[in-house]
């Protein structure tokens, strides 16, 4: 196409006649602008980017872009294109070679737009998980306070102070779960932090025989 104002078509070929559904006549008036093929929504960006590569001298270039056919649908085509200079470096003409991308770029667009519900669904997910152990642990804390006072208070009385001591254990193991349930927040978040601390496994493998005994007699 000619290099004016809104590229005028100078040659079109019979492969992009019968995909386009446009005459040969029909392309090659004077009034007919390639320009005014190409969707709305794409056309300014097609404009800089030829722009720039006409400023930059570029000597070929790669885009992606709608087109309206004849019946009034778009579709999309990659188009290679090639500027075509005089001697002298002055711009002649661009001439392109149109590749019906329409199912690949569907596709393409298909699996962003799954991406970016799956973003957002995993987003509310984390948020969820986030709020949710803050509302479970705010009133385990209050339990465990309250726990912590009759176990000291219950000094003496065995079996009282015995059920405050598995209240205490079981409690302190719900709130590990809930810590873990966080860490899962922010594993996803890329911010979780690992640290070495020591561990006890007799105390580990004791306290969940407490948690079980009551359950067991």
């Amino acid at each position: 196409w000619g290099v004016s104002q809104n590229w005028p078509i100078k040659y079109i070929s019979s492969n992009c006649l019968a995909i386009l559904g446009y005459s040969r006549e029909e392309m090659q008036e004077e009034s007919f602008l390639y320009a005014e093929l190409i969707h709305q929504d794409d056309l300014q960006r097609v404009i800089q980017e030829v722009t720039s590569y006409i400023d930059n001298s570029t000597e070929s270039f790669e885009q992606s872009y709608r087109l309206r056919l004849n019946n009034g649908t778009y579709r999309w085509f990659y188009d290679f294109s090639r500027l075509i200079r005089d001697d002298k470096e002055n711009l002649l003409s661009i001439r392109g070679y149109l590749f019906d991308q329409t199912a690949l770029k569907e596709a393409e667009i298909a699996i962003n737009e799954a991406k970016e519900r799956a973003e957002l669904a995993n987003k509310a997910k984390s948020q969820f998980l986030a709020n949710m152990s803050h509302e479970i642990r705010t009133p385990l804390n209050g339990v465990l306070g309250m726990a912590q006072i009759g176990y000291r208070e219950s000094v003496g009385q065995g079996r009282a102070q015995e059920i405050f001591s598995r209240i205490l254990s079981s409690g302190k193991l719900l709130l590990g779960i809930i810590n873990d349930i966080l860490d899962f927040s922010k594993i996803e978040a890329g911010k979780l932090q690992l640290e070495s601390v020591p561990v006890d496994p007799c105390h580990t493998v004791n306290a969940a025989v407490e948690t079980l005994m009551e359950r067991s007699r």
